[in-house]
């Protein structure tokens, strides 16, 4: 689901100071700071253990130079979660596209994951001007209804 469709989300953040102040602005301190959100929407936490346990489904957006990073601390299974990554590059030091290093590393299936690509950037979703995105997965069934809601 579309996070603006969503009833609710889960959001991982990784400092508590940086929720804090999403929080109380409205919008992250850090990126897109013109973009606002209905913050009663977002069930925020610095746990990314409590986050994915309470979610069905994953998107990733962390650059690929610090996704293992953040992932090392992820005790929980997500083999059975729906991914979608929007991460562009490669995973560092294993030089593997990020769908395939959730598959190698993780054990989620390929019809688990779908991918978000495009030429479009943070500042011209920001803008609102018009952009183009692929959603690429495996399971048709997956990728159809993401792309309609992004659509």
């Amino acid at each position: 689901m579309v996070l603006a469709q969503a009833e609710s989300i889960n959001w991982y953040m990784r400092r508590d100071d940086r929720i804090a102040a999403f929080q109380r602005l409205g919008h992250n301190p850090a990126y897109l700071t013109g973009v606002k959100f209905d913050t009663k929407r977002i069930n925020f936490n610095s746990n990314i253990n409590d986050v994915v346990k309470e979610s069905d489904t994953l998107i990733f957006v962390t650059p690929s130079p610090y996704l293992k990073v953040h992932l090392k601390k992820l005790k929980t299974k997500i083999k059975d979660k729906f991914i979608i990554t929007a991460i562009k590059g490669i995973v560092p030091d294993d030089n593997l596209i990020v769908s395939e290093y959730f598959t190698k590393e993780y054990g989620v299936p390929a019809e688990n994951i779908a991918v978000l690509a495009g030429h479009c950037h943070a500042e011209e979703v920001a803008l609102e001007l018009l952009s183009y995105l692929t959603v690429a997965c495996p399971a048709t069934d997956k990728a159809c209804p993401i792309a309609r809601k992004l659509a």
